[in-house]
């Protein structure tokens, strides 16, 4: 049994938006502790789009708990170059689907939602 368009539509928004809240929240870090003189207005914007990326990601987590789809991360793999796959396992009622993402496509999306957000 294959995931549904709509299905792998909520998996990949789910999966970019984690990487995006991943990055927000690292780079909120590197403006706490940088030497620009004003920090708040920086701060408290990043904040804001990290409480949208939570609700976005909370709403799409209820989604799939609903369809009974779960995601297992098995991690990255390199690839020739300096590329990495993304490697996601997906279950849906005891059957198994196998998600590759690659890097820059995961990058691109989170510029993209980044731009959204803030």
């Amino acid at each position: 049994m294959r995931l549904t368009e709509e299905e792998n539509r909520v998996v990949r928004n789910l999966i970019f938006l984690e990487f995006t809240r991943k990055t927000l929240e690292h780079d909120k870090k590197h403006i706490e502790s940088s030497g620009v003189k004003i920090k708040d207005p920086y701060i408290e914007a990043m904040d804001k789009a990290i409480v949208k990326v939570g609700t976005e990601i909370r709403d799409l987590k209820r989604a799939l708990h609903k369809g009974q789809i779960k995601i297992h991360e098995e991690g990255p793999r390199e690839t020739e170059g300096s590329a990495k796959i993304y490697v996601y396992k997906l279950t849906k009622k005891g059957y198994e689907q196998r998600m590759d993402l690659a890097s820059h496509v995961i990058k691109n999306a989170v510029v993209g939602l980044m731009r959204r957000f803030l």
